[in-house]
Formats: structure tokens, sequence, C-alpha cells
């Protein structure tokens, strides 16, 4: 999978980590929906939650599952915040 991210051609050659690109988006897409006025921020704790869980000391890590799933959780994380980009297939 190829993207044009912005000034930058994407080369996704990882289907685990495409995969988790394609949820994000799907995710961003999704919170669009809910929320129709167009967000001009977006805090982080908002997108840390997509791929980490918070611990008792506030930082995040990844549970047990995603430690077996970094390519795609970090794919969630790309897709989702490049959401608010232009991209295109290429």
């Amino acid at each position: 999978m190829m993207v044009r991210w912005g000034y930058v051609t994407l080369y996704i050659d990882n289907s685990h980590f495409a995969r988790g690109y394609s949820q994000g988006r799907e995710l961003y897409a999704r919170d669009c929906q809910a929320v129709p006025t167009r967000r001009v921020m977006l805090n982080i704790s908002d997108v840390l939650h997509y791929v980490a869980v918070p611990g008792a000391d506030g930082r995040y890590h990844f549970d047990e599952q995603a430690q077996g799933r970094v390519e795609e959780y970090l794919g969630v994380l790309v897709g989702y915040l490049s959401g608010a980009l232009p991209t295109m297939g290429l």
C-alpha cells in the first residue's frame, strides 16, 4: 500500500501496519461523524487511549494483547493522526 501523506509518499509494506492504518483512518472518520464540527485541536491523551492503556502512575503502556501486535497498534496511531490530512492512495 502506498499513500501520499502530505509531501511524502508513505510506502506501507507491512500488512499488520496497513491493517492498523486503515483502522485508524476509520476511527478518525467515525469520531468526526460523532462530533460534526471540525476539530482544530486534539489532546494526546485522547489519541493514546486508542493504542495504549494508562497505568497507575499515569504513564501509558501496551497491554499484553498489544505487545504481540505492535505494528498494528502503531498503524492505528499513524492512521488516526493522518485522518485530518488529505491523503491519496497511489
